[in-house]
């Protein structure tokens, strides 16, 4: 099993200090299956699963904080997200040895422009942060490369959309995504009527509008 706990800079109340390897991304063995405890008023309960916590190990040692952490489709690999010194990095994990495959920088960050939400696009990961900008993070190899990244924006559309565009938190947000290993779609309302237009626009893998 992995888990990391949050941990934002100025907030002491994290004790990792008996985890070897100290703070990151943890790992411990975890036996399904049912286990009898006896506790020290001599009481039992049965457990469908166990954690053993006197085994947990720092599989990736970090300075930042993590995000988030995906299981890719195939359940081969875990997808570390996690911020610091003003980078969004990834890290590749293989699940069944803990094997660090790979680290990747993906996108600069500032303070306060958080990971909006992630979204598996057949075997590419895409990632929308608060500000709108988009990033596509493809398979190669073992591990991933940035495919794409775009921060679309009233003003950058603008010469593309002839009918205007409102609402941009909104569009991006509600936006309906395909992936192409090239080209990004994505398709969405153009303002918040009951009858809005639907809005098809496709970014290249400079980011711009193909």
């Amino acid at each position: 099993a992995y888990l990391y706990f949050d941990r934002e800079d100025g907030s002491p109340s994290l004790d990792v200090s008996r985890i070897a390897g100290g703070y990151g991304l943890y790992r411990m063995d975890y036996h399904p299956g049912e286990e009898a405890v006896t506790y020290s008023d001599g009481s039992t309960a049965t457990w469908s699963d166990a954690l053993h916590l006197d085994r947990i190990e720092t599989v990736l040692p970090l300075e930042g904080t993590i995000r988030q952490a995906v299981v890719t489709p195939d359940g081969e690999k875990l997808l570390v997200l996690w911020e610091g010194d003003g980078m969004l990095h990834l890290a590749v994990v293989e699940l069944k040895s803990g094997r660090l495959v790979q680290q990747l920088d993906l996108l600069p960050i500032t303070e306060g422009l958080g990971l909006s939400e992630t979204e598996f696009l057949g075997d590419a990961l895409l990632l929308r942060l608060w500000d709108g900008t988009l990033a596509v993070a493809a398979p190669e190899g073992e591990g991933y490369r940035l495919a794409l990244s775009a921060k679309p924006t009233d003003a950058a559309l603008a010469p593309y959309l002839s009918e205007g565009v409102e609402n941009g938190r909104y569009r991006w947000n509600a936006s309906v995504t395909a992936f192409d290993g090239e080209r990004l779609a994505l398709l969405y309302p153009q303002d918040n009527s009951v009858v809005s237009p639907l809005v098809l626009l496709v970014l290249n893998a400079d980011g711009d509008p193909a």
